[in-house]
């Protein structure tokens, strides 16, 4: 039996948060491959595109921050696709509108600016732990793996955020702060279905690295899609 809970928008979207079964975190998983090899040259393209972009802006400074956009924006313009493609249309349509949308760059915007937060206080930390290491070098282990600990925390919620955060503002047109807090609340209700997922996901990444990387032509495109199918599964989209 689902639950459901209806939360209300400021720009009259009423997404409702489901429940879904732990198991669906591989299923999620598995209907983005099956997705990906349905139409796999489109898809290796999109993969290939992906890596080039988040590779170049890795170059630049607050690379992490700019790839944490980019990710965003590319996520939100290949949920639209998915859609496009699970409704019979071609690929490439409303692409481009999706592409120009200002809400979807907004919360791009907003997602490098948390990014570029959560770099900056560990940073901090880090720093503040190598200095309190010089005055009592015992403390310095106890600091360095709080910093880590903090990273670790103030990612997953991050990520939480952020996980669906493009589809509800694409595909539903909920405004860029709502849909953090709709992706965090639907994260955390379906918590062992999403540990499942990004466990999977993780596992696939690192098998996919080894093959010289070519794997993550196939990976990446493959999450997208996965989150695609549990932003469909807790939203009822």
């Amino acid at each position: 039996m689902e639950n459901q809970e209806t939360i209300v928008t400021t720009n009259n979207a009423n997404p409702g948060i489901r429940s879904v079964d732990v198991n669906r975190g591989v299923e999620w998983l598995v209907g983005g491959f099956k997705m990906v090899f349905k139409t796999p040259g489109v898809w290796l393209l999109v993969g290939l595109a992906f890596l080039i972009g988040s590779w170049i802006l890795g170059k630049f400074w607050l690379g992490s921050a700019l790839s944490t956009a980019f990710g965003i924006v590319f996520t939100g313009v290949m949920m639209r696709a998915c859609q496009s493609l699970e409704s019979g249309q071609d690929f490439a349509t409303g692409l481009k509108e999706t592409f120009s949308s200002a809400p979807l760059w907004i919360l791009g915007l907003i997602g490098a600016a948390l990014s570029f937060a959560i770099v900056l206080v560990v940073g901090l930390l880090g720093v503040g732990s190598v200095t309190v290491g010089a005055v009592s070098p015992g403390a310095f282990g106890s600091m360095l793996g709080l910093s880590f600990l903090l990273l670790f925390a103030l990612g997953f919620v991050l990520y939480s955020a952020l996980w669906l955060a493009p589809a509800l503002v694409v595909l539903q047109r909920v405004n860029p702060v709502d849909a953090i807090r709709l992706s965090l609340m639907a994260s955390l209700r379906n918590i062992l279905a999403y540990i499942v997922f990004g466990l999977l996901a993780m596992i696939a990444c690192i098998l996919g690295a080894l093959p010289l990387g070519l794997g993550l032509l196939v990976v990446f495109p493959a999450l997208m899609c996965a989150s695609y199918l549990a932003y469909k599964d807790m939203f009822g989209a």
